[in-house]
């Protein structure tokens, strides 16, 4: 369990780094698109707002799911710990137990 644990949220922290990678490519986007809206014609301009908005919102999805994704991480590895942590407490009170028991 220790392992996969560890590989699951390996795993996430890699997912977040692919949606950055995202974002930062829409970001380009639409550095791209406003300059070409700023050497378009006054009748080609609505449409490139219109392509900006759409860019924006795809820069503040991608902000938000990589924000989420690294909470998620954050927590899972927090769990992780305190998991690990009550399992090695379990064990060590069975193995005082046990020894306890077979040392009288």
């Amino acid at each position: 369990m220790d392992d996969s644990i560890r590989i699951n949220t390996r795993l996430l922290r890699d997912h977040v780094s692919a949606v950055r990678e995202e974002k930062r490519l829409a970001q380009q986007l639409q550095n791209k698109v406003e300059l070409l809206k700023r050497i378009s014609g006054e009748g080609e301009r609505p449409a490139y707002q219109y392509i900006l908005g759409r860019v924006e919102c795809l820069v503040r999805y991608y902000q938000k799911m990589a924000d989420a994704l690294e909470e998620v991480g954050d927590e899972a590895e927090y769990l992780y710990r305190q998991l690990a942590k009550r399992l090695r407490d379990e064990n060590d009170a069975a193995r005082s137990e046990i020894s306890s028991t077979f040392l009288f």
